[in-house]
């Protein structure tokens, strides 16, 4: 979200005339004088960061200027620790398009110069659909800062979409709080009918990522979504963040939804797409988890058996509801159950790509790899290395892949360009 909120913000300035340099993002390039921070405050490892890159930045001579949640939950902190700093509201696009344009109005007619730091090593294009969420979760920061969800017009996303592949960026990242949250504060819109209508609108040689989906309402709308799935435009990639595997701390969550709701959803994504990349989110030791409440976060892992497993120990954020909860877990605890989670997953990957070894077709090259190598996903977005150069993205290729690394499949040299 950041980083499509970013290269927007990078647009909207081009457009009013401020000078927009490309920089490396930890360079101190002598040439911007203004750097605008989109702030990420989701666990306080994050938060911390984004601190240490203020500082950064303000040693370095640079106008400040902070957007992003950090500045919408904490405006009087950042003005305390850098009183030069200016804080944005860029809350949802059109928020950022006021803020921006008030930003360079206050700079005379000249307009600053500000630093943007591009992607050159993919091909993707970050289209944001909404902003906020409409869940309650005990635990989470940002509801606080986004606030409800807002949806974006349809329109809007087809053109930003169209907009990127006619730069050849290919690979479409559609990003949001809640993706199946789209359409809720408008009644008359949906994620599957959103999905649908993209795909009628655009290249059919993009590829399309839909973003992270909160299972309470990928539930509600379950068949609808995987309608919108059905298109080969779409990936086969479902973002859907379960958080335990018990009950009790699912209730304490505020999450809306019980362990058998959550595997019944699964079954469903796999009974229709039975090679579908299944990615969750599980915190370990939120307030008050047992032992045996950790031991059934561990059976859901294996139950599901995700393609992806994002594991981020409990970080109380302060304003949430969690945040003077009893019962916090132990550090070394912590350590211990996040290593356990990790080692199952990592056994559990291993089975499914070499299940997954054999002929892919129509892969898209999205992103530059290591030492003369390429990133390609197929329909399920599979990662898929192969040996190549940068010309190759934004390229379809069909390939043979024969072996594993940790996380992806190896296609070697042996593959064709469609």
């Amino acid at each position: 979200m950041n980083h499509g909120e970013a290269r927007r913000a990078a647009e909207i300035l081009s457009s009013i005339g401020v000078n927009v340099r490309p920089s490396d993002m930890w360079s101190r390039d002598g040439e911007a004088d203004t750097v605008i921070l989109f702030t990420c405050d989701v666990i306080s490892s994050t938060e911390r960061h984004m601190w240490r890159r203020m500082q950064e930045l303000t040693l370095a001579g640079k106008r400040l200027v902070v957007g992003g949640c950090l500045a919408a939950i904490a405006p009087d902190e950042i003005a305390s620790r850098f009183p030069q700093a200016l804080v944005l509201d860029t809350m949802g696009l059109d928020s950022l398009s006021r803020s921006l344009s008030s930003l360079a109005r206050g700079n005379g007619n000249e307009g600053p110069s500000a630093m943007f730091r591009p992607s050159p090593e993919r091909i993707d294009t970050i289209v944001p659909i909404s902003t906020g969420c409409m869940g309650s979760c005990s635990y989470c920061i940002t509801r606080l800062a986004r606030g409800c969800v807002r949806s974006y017009p349809v329109e809007d996303i087809i053109c930003r979409i169209n907009s990127g592949i006619m730069e050849g960026r290919m690979e479409v990242l559609l990003t949001s709080q809640d993706s199946a949250a789209y359409g809720m504060d408008q009644g008359s819109r949906d994620l599957g009918s959103l999905l649908r209508t993209i795909c009628s609108s655009i290249d059919r040689n993009a590829r399309i990522r839909v973003g992270m989906m909160n299972p309470l309402h990928t539930l509600r709308a379950l068949p609808g979504i995987l309608r919108g799935f059905d298109h080969p435009v779409i990936f086969r990639f479902f973002h859907v963040p379960v958080q335990s595997g018990s009950d009790e701390v699912l209730s304490r969550m505020h999450r809306g939804y019980d362990t058998d709701a959550f595997r019944k959803m699964v079954d469903g994504i796999r009974s229709r797409y039975p090679e579908a990349s299944i990615s969750t989110d599980v915190i370990i030791g939120f307030p008050g988890e047992t032992e045996e409440d950790h031991r059934m976060t561990l059976d859901m892992i294996e139950g599901i058996s995700p393609d992806i497993l994002n594991i981020t120990r409990f970080s109380p954020r302060p304003g949430t509801e969690a945040f003077g909860t009893r019962g916090h877990v132990k550090g070394w605890v912590l350590k211990e159950r996040s290593r356990e989670a990790t080692k199952l997953h990592q056994e559990i990957l291993g089975i499914r790509l070499v299940k997954r070894m054999g002929h892919h077709q129509d892969c898209l090259v999205t992103e530059v790899g290591k030492k003369g190598t390429m990133m390609a996903r197929d329909s399920n977005y599979t990662p898929i290395v192969i040996e190549g150069g940068r010309e190759l993205l934004g390229t379809f290729i069909d390939v043979d892949t024969s072996g594993a690394g940790p996380g992806y499949l190896l296609g070697g040299r042996e593959w064709k360009v469609c």
